[in-house]
Parts: C-alpha cells; sequence; structure tokens
C-alpha cells in the first residue's frame, strides 16, 4: 500500500513539474500576438460603387423633398461625383481615428444576412455610426448606411446617409438652428430603379 501511494505521489509531482515547466516555456517561446482587426473597407466599396455609375450609362434623377415637395431632375454625373463623395470619408481603417470605433457583428440565417454595425463614445466624432448589410452567400453588400454630423458654430446637421447597392443612394440632413424649427432635406439619387 506504502508503495502505492509513493508512486501514485511522485506521478502527481512530476505531472505538476512538468505542467508548469511547459507553460512557462510555451510562453516564452510562443509570445502573444493580437490580431488587429480589419473593419469593412466601406470606402473602397463606396469608390467602386462611384466609378460604376460613371461609366454607366445609365442617367442620375434627383429628387429633393423638403417641406413636404418633391423636385426631381437629371444630374450631371460629375456632380453626382462630388455629393457621393461625402460617404468616402471617414476611412474606418485609417489607424489615427480606428481606435476610437468598435465593431459589432449579426448573422441572421433565417434571411442569410450579416450585419457589420460600427459605432464610437467620441460625441466629436463626425461619423457616429456605420452599418454594413451584406448576404450571407457570398458577403456582396445589400447596402451600407451612415450617420454623421457637420457643427459650426452656429449650426449643426446630422446626416443620415444609406448606399443601396449598384442603385441609389439616399441623404437625408436634419439641420438645427439655435431658436429655430428643426429643418429636413431629404435628397435621393437614384440611376437604377430596378435592382430589388
Amino acid at each position: 500500500m506504502k508503495r502505492i501511494l509513493i508512486g501514485g505521489s511522485i506521478a502527481i509531482l512530476l505531472l505538476f513539474f512538468l505542467g508548469c515547466g511547459q507553460s512557462g516555456a510555451g510562453s516564452a517561446m510562443e509570445p502573444e500576438t493580437k490580431k488587429e482587426v480589419i473593419f469593412y473597407p466601406i470606402s473602397d466599396y463606396i469608390r467602386g460603387q462611384i466609378q460604376y455609375v460613371d461609366t454607366s450609362l445609365l442617367a442620375v434623377i434627383h429628387y429633393t423633398t423638403m417641406n413636404g415637395k418633391t423636385d426631381s431632375s437629371v444630374m450631371e454625373k460629375s456632380e453626382f461625383k462630388k455629393i457621393a463623395a461625402e460617404f468616402l470619408e471617414p476611412n474606418l481603417n485609417d489607424p489615427l481615428i480606428k481606435p476610437k470605433y468598435e465593431e459589432n457583428s449579426f448573422i441572421d440565417a433565417n434571411i442569410g444576412t450579416i450585419t457589420l454595425t460600427y459605432s464610437t463614445n467620441d460625441e466629436k466624432a463626425p461619423l457616429w455610426k456605420a452599418t454594413v448589410l451584406l448576404r450571407q452567400e457570398d458577403t456582396k453588400p445589400i447596402y451600407i448606411y451612415l450617420e454623421k454630423q457637420l457643427l459650426s458654430p452656429d449650426s449643426s446637421v446630422l446626416k443620415k446617409m444609406i448606399w443601396k447597392t449598384d442603385s441609389n443612394c439616399q441623404i437625408v440632413s436634419i439641420i438645427r438652428k439655435p431658436n429655430q424649427a428643426e429643418r429636413i432635406i431629404e435628397d435621393k439619387y437614384v440611376w437604377d430603379n430596378t435592382v430589388p
């Protein structure tokens, strides 16, 4: 009986020392590396969409809605490029601003989508929120939604912007000035209304 107890005690001690030695050696030989998360390349994607519109034969129709009235006109593509540039900045992968943002993701298997959301707690950040909705089967974007704020000494403008792949984009501007009623202007730019 004593042999079994002594043998068992030695075996336990050996396992303990070997275990300690291995974890120490493992951590010394294999330093922990933190993987850098790469955010969805929203700016690159929108840049490609702008190029698609610019090189296509499709006309861009501009709808403006203000105070319940909607006007429409055909827009020059050069002018559309200037408007669409609002969707390009800021680039969330820029090392100077990336630490301010957090990514959350959600897969909805019922409808076959992946949602990526980027948000910040920095109230002065120009981009408050970004949401990318992707098809699960091929990760092609369905739409990209951005919320931006523009501050000046006498006003603030909240822009709610949505880009629907290969179809249209929309910018809702909420303009606030002291002692004045809030103004809401909705601008929609459509180049292909056949996309579901």
